[in-house]
């Protein structure tokens, strides 16, 4: 290490600190002391850290309530980190008790505002449910690129376009998912290509995923559904035709809307 305090460089450096903290690689840190202000060029070879160890070194972390950071029981990440402790650019594998994420991503962490995140992004197995704290999602495996506002289902706002392996929602995990739109606020804007074993679409317009109220607002070809099999109902259904939706309801009880079906064939119990 070589330099002052306000401009150090570091080459071959492995620092370990605190219980589960370990540093391999080379840096150049400009700025210290100020924390806040301090601008860093890491290239790790090997990080490892905690959620109780980094929110040790930067306190700031504990002021990020939208996602359960405390939930990351460890983080290993190889590869780079550019910018402010509040505004970086990551390239790299970030593996967690969660998941393991492939990221080529800006994130910025306003003091007043939420999160702004944008790149590309790349997990072969994400909690997502546990990591936003939506119990209605589950575990997803997904490749694209993302740009949003905010980790709060309530209130975050994401322009999605990229393929989704899987993802677990409302206790079932639907495969093969080609997406493209916005996602705000549980409303998902925009087309969707399913090609799952029990849900076979090619679909536009607009979803609600409130799980009291659903709102569905959709065109399209429904090649296969299988009612029974995604959880919607007790009863062995199966539909195939071509919708146009304008409804909300959460059951056929509550329905509320209209529901036009051409060319449908369905089947009841066979």
């Amino acid at each position: 290490v070589r330099g002052t305090v306000n401009h150090l460089k570091g080459s071959k450096v492995i620092v370990t600190t605190l219980k589960q903290s370990v540093f391999d690689g080379d840096f150049t840190i400009d700025g210290l002391p100020d924390i806040n202000t301090t601008f860093l060029d890491v290239r790790a070879n090997r990080l490892e850290t905690s959620y109780a160890d980094a929110a040790t070194i930067y306190p700031e972390l504990r002021k990020i309530t939208d996602v359960a950071l405390s939930k990351i029981n460890y983080l290993k990440f190889k590869g780079s980190f550019t910018g402010y402790f509040k505004d970086f650019v990551t390239y790299g594998t970030i593996q967690t008790n969660l998941g393991t994420l492939v990221t080529d991503i800006n994130l910025k962490l306003p003091d007043r505002s939420e999160p702004i995140y944008s790149g590309k992004i790349k997990t072969d197995g994400f909690a997502l449910g546990t990591f936003i704290k939506d119990s209605i999602f589950g575990s997803i495996v997904m490749d694209g690129t993302l740009k949003g506002r905010g980790f709060n289902p309530k209130t975050l706002f994401a322009e999605v376009d990229g393929r989704i392996k899987s993802i677990g929602i409302s206790g079932y995990t639907y495969q093969n998912i080609d997406a493209k739109g916005i996602y705000e606020k549980k409303n998902f804007d925009g087309s969707l290509v399913v090609n799952d074993p029990n849900l076979k679409v090619n679909l536009t317009g607009l979803v609600n995923l409130n799980k009291d109220t659903p709102v569905y607002k959709v065109t399209g070809d429904i090649y296969e559904i299988n009612f029974k099999q995604l959880g919607l109902t007790d009863t062995s259904l199966t539909l195939k035709t071509y919708v146009n939706l304008n409804f909300k309801g959460k059951t056929i009880d509550d329905f509320l809307g209209t529901a036009n079906l051409e060319n449908a064939l369905l089947t009841i119990n066979g």
